[in-house]
């Protein structure tokens, strides 16, 4: 596929205005795709040069490429021209319209008619320079790239640099254009989701669907294989995620006999072992590998040749086997002094499932039996063993059930996640067979939330030295439209403040982003892209006039007044979630109204 056939589908879909015209237009172009191109488009086409977990990124700023481009387009004003056109793409598009920046060395240029494949390498070549000098030489190479591509070529290179396109394209609009692509309707929706969550690489996954259609299967073939696919070592298996509830009554209702687990509060981490070599993935698919040795050196002992392990990774006391807390075991994510960390704040994975073992897939075997195999694998292992089994029980009766919750709590733990017996891992599904049950389900609100941050308030008084006062927050829908749901203004500490406001400049935009769903009376100071996410409690959730999450959506309880939305009462932030790139749904706000609701009147 060449750049320029390439870049007039991103222009296509930019001119999109739903969804489904993007997915069914996305499906259409599957054809023109050649062998060398799959992994150039699927990455591309999400703004990336690789599968999340693969740790590469460009570190472009946007303050870099004005520079570099004031290097060229020294008579023009270029901060004052991207606040009055509000994108560096577009922006770029203008300049190169104005005059293209014409370079010497033409043997590194790079044209419309050359094919995505060589764009990809360039630009893989471009992430990757680094050491002394490397802003310059980056910024040179930037301009070398834009400098013999079209106009509408140089504006998409330029996002995709940022790492935002702009262009609406989730992984689910992509999986969902796949499963048209294959049966021109949903009929693979489900398989087609649960392919990618075992494997998380959207190039991967799109070479084996090519190859099934070239063998002509039906339906129900292509389903049966996308249902058996096994866990790859080193790719990341998507999170198996979980239900709330409010009650130990309310858990036993719905999974009477069922295995339980102590909730911590540390790092969810994936552990792959391959016989030679180790990997830790976060719950976002970030590659923790490195900053945490102790517990990659200590796979060799398990005498497996290959495994996918499922763990909560926490700070440890060997000596008096304590738990520590979650702000040491977030010391250790660093990329320097990790040595002397190590030492300092030693930490055990607490292992509470376990996908893959010396060859074969488990996902698909009850969770009793998974935990069995666990136990038979770790009971052996030394009290020091940095990789442990999480203390499992299984619950015959309600008091159980609540004796197990309770001692949890009194221990000060978060509380536990309760697992129906004949429960089987599937990889990014949330249900009722995994069930959370957090201390604060029975005094406020049923769990706290993890939004997304819209925008941001300036500061007042005696926050005005930090430029921050506030963040407009939202979850998402079905629709992947971001829904304001609350303004967030308590709860800061003069640090968090000061990170939050660092890592907001960065995402600073003059315009909200097309997927943001708002009232004109909450609009912030400023807008920021799609990037963070933090982690909020609140006293309750309301009914407000101004806030648009779950507008319009019948909950069925009664005398709710559902023409308006759902927002927070006296919401606060509790911390910035590095760890999650699965913000909380329009459905699960609604599930959670509804329990508080319904609790309310018991």
């Amino acid at each position: 596929m060449k750049i320029k056939d390439f870049m007039e589908i991103l222009a296509k879909i930019e001119s999109l205005s739903s969804r489904n015209e993007v997915t069914k237009f996305l499906a259409a172009q599957f054809d023109k795709i050649n062998k060398d191109s799959i992994d150039p488009f699927f990455y591309l086409i999400q703004g990336r040069l690789a599968p999340k977990f693969v740790d590469i990124e460009y570190n472009f700023s946007e303050k870099l490429i004005l520079t570099s481009l004031s290097s060229f387009y020294m008579d023009f004003d270029l901060s004052k021209l991207l606040s009055s056109i509000g994108d560096l793409g577009d922006l770029v598009l203008y300049l190169k319209m104005e005059r293209d920046p014409k370079m010497v060395d033409a043997s590194e240029q790079v044209t419309d008619e050359d094919s995505i494949l060589l764009l990809w390498l360039r630009l893989k070549a471009l992430a990757e320079i680094s050491g002394k000098g490397s802003q310059d030489f980056k910024a040179k190479n930037f301009l070398e790239i834009i400098s013999s591509v079209s106009p509408t070529a140089a504006k998409y290179i330029t996002r995709i640099i940022l790492g935002d396109l702009r262009l609406g394209i989730s992984e689910k609009t992509v999986l969902d254009a796949l499963g048209y692509f294959m049966t021109n309707n949903k009929a693979l929706k489900d398989e087609i989701n649960y392919a990618f969550g075992v494997c998380s690489d959207l190039s991967f996954l799109a070479k084996l669907l090519f190859d099934l259609k070239l063998k002509n299967l039906n339906v129900s073939e292509i389903k049966s294989f996308l249902r058996n696919i096994s866990p790859t070592v080193g790719l990341p298996v998507a999170p198996k995620l979980v239900e709330r509830e409010v009650s130990p009554e309310a858990v036993w209702r719905r999974m009477p006999n069922c295995i339980v687990q102590p909730k911590l509060d540390g790092l969810r981490g994936q552990i792959h072992y391959d016989g030679n070599h180790g990997f830790i993935f976060s719950r976002n698919q970030e590659n923790l590998t490195s900053q945490f040795p102790e517990i990659v050196e200590a796979l060799g002992e398990l005498n497996v040749s290959t495994i996918i392990l499922d763990s909560e990774i926490v700070s440890y006391d060997y000596d008096n086997h304590k738990l520590g807390t979650y702000h040491e075991t977030m010391q250790r994510r660093r990329k320097y002094d990790i040595e002397l960390f190590s030492h300092q704040i030693p930490v055990s994975a607490m292992c509470f499932d376990v996908l893959y073992l010396n060859g074969r897939n488990l996902m698909n075997l009850s969770v009793v039996e998974r935990i069995n195999i666990l136990r038979d694998l770790l009971s052996k292992m030394p009290n020091n063993f940095p990789i442990k089994l999480l203390e499992t029980q299984q619950v015959t009766s309600i008091d159980n059930l609540s004796d197990f919750y309770f001692s949890c709590v009194s221990q000060g733990l978060e509380g536990i996640i309760a697992k129906a017996e004949d429960s089987i891992y599937e990889p990014g599904l949330r249900n009722f067979q995994w069930i959370k049950l957090k201390y604060n389900s029975l005094e406020k609100m049923v769990d706290t939330l993890d939004l997304i941050v819209m925008g941001f308030y300036s500061g007042s008084g005696a926050r005005t030295k930090f430029g921050l006062g506030a963040l407009l927050c939202g979850v998402i829908g079905e629709d992947e439209k971001i829904y304001s749901v609350a303004k967030v203004g308590s709860g800061f500490t003069q640090e968090l403040m000061t990170e939050l406001y660092s890592l907001l400049i960065e995402l600073k935009m003059p315009y909200p982003d097309k997927s943001y769903v708002f009232d004109k009376s909450t609009k912030p100071d400023f807008w920021v892209r799609q990037k963070l996410i933090v982690e909020v409690d609140a006293d309750e959730i309301t009914r407000s006039p101004i806030y648009l999450a779950g507008k319009g959506i019948p909950t069925m309880l009664s005398n709710d007044d559902f023409s308006k939305g759902l927002s927070l009462r006296f919401p606060r932030i509790k911390r910035i979630r590095f760890d999650k790139s699965n913000p909380t749904t329009v459905s699960e706000l609604i599930n959670m109204y509804i329990a508080r609701k319904n609790r309310e009147r018991v």
